[in-house]
């Protein structure tokens, strides 16, 4: 009862919270949008991360799902939509592993006798196999339209996906993957493999924005292994500033960092870039006053957790 009480106040503050945040990304970003390509797309706007949500206006948003009954659930025409999957290279008839839950199916086969271990593996039963069109992030995308920011979920592929765009990877600002540490697929990638990949690229592994644990009883508790998570990868802010620097990108691709940041709320990295611009670009970006607020809510929400965690003591 406390946690539902606790989690209504958070939602509630979040809320109030986001509209004055929105004000300042409008001031930061003016007319520039951020590309946020959808990979694995499934359930539409629903199946994008939460933070994201309340600033889908300043966002181009590209969506990226080769299931059919799976895309027919992205109902906003608005945005641009991929049939095709993505992997390490292109292919015709690449197998799909279609499940009873579609938001399981895959490239990549399931692994049955692991997922025999807990309960419910009904979910992930094979209902066909179908051939689907891949393609790569480097032959869809090029420096006339490469995204700022892409979240990967497609259930075990996504160490091809990233194999087949390093042009790609070397212009964007951020990622969010979905991770295993687990083998639930044949074959699949596993967090240390795509986080050495991404290191190379200049990214910095920064959090797990969602944790799935699994007991072998009970699927429905926060306890229990760790099976997958959405891992964030943010490019370093001192390999942007020495972008910048040399003119590789320009202030529009600055502002749109540092808003990447706000939203993700990274208090520490926008100031990192607040102290190494001078005041004429700084004022230019608003980056104080988004310094400032960023920081603020980092503090409320620090606060709220550790008062969450007092309260779990005594009930």
């Amino acid at each position: 009862m406390i946690k539902k009480i606790l989690k209504k106040i958070l939602q509630i503050y979040k809320s109030s919270n986001e509209k004055k945040k929105d004000r300042i990304l409008k001031k930061i970003l003016g007319k520039n949008k951020i590309i946020v390509l959808d990979i694995g797309a499934a359930g539409g706007l629903e199946g994008l991360q939460e933070v994201w949500k309340p600033h889908i206006k300043n966002l181009h948003l590209i969506m990226s799902e080769p299931h059919e009954n799976s895309r027919k659930e992205i109902k906003n025409k608005e945005y641009q939509i991929i049939n095709e999957g993505f992997g390490s290279n292109i292919s015709s008839d690449s197998i799909f592993f279609e499940t009873r839950k579609s938001e399981c199916s895959s490239t990549k086969e399931l692994n049955i006798d692991y997922l025999k271990r807990f309960p419910n593996p009904e979910r992930f039963e094979l209902l066909k196999k179908n051939t689907i069109k891949l393609t790569t992030l480097d032959t869809v995308f090029s420096e006339e339209n490469f995204p700022h920011f892409i979240k990967i979920d497609t259930e075990g592929g996504e160490l091809d996906i990233l194999k087949g765009g390093p042009k790609t990877l070397s212009n964007i600002f951020g990622i969010v993957v979905e991770s295993y540490f687990s083998e639930i697929h044949k074959n699949q990638s596993m967090f240390e493999e795509i986080k050495n990949l991404l290191e190379e690229k200049k990214f910095e592994f920064i959090d797990f924005l969602r944790l799935v644990r699994w007991e072998r009883h009970n699927l429905t508790r926060d306890y229990g292994q760790i099976q997958v998570a959405d891992s964030l990868f943010l490019l370093a802010p001192e390999e942007v500033l020495k972008r910048f620097k040399q003119d590789l990108i320009d202030i529009n691709s600055l502002k749109i960092y540092v808003a990447i940041l706000f939203i993700l709320n990274r208090p520490d990295y926008i100031n990192v870039i607040m102290r190494n611009i001078d005041a004429k670009t700084n004022s230019e970006i608003f980056i104080k006053e988004c310094y400032y607020y960023a920081e603020k809510c980092v503090k409320r929400m620090s606060n709220i957790k550790k008062f969450t965690k007092t309260l779990e003591r005594y009930f």
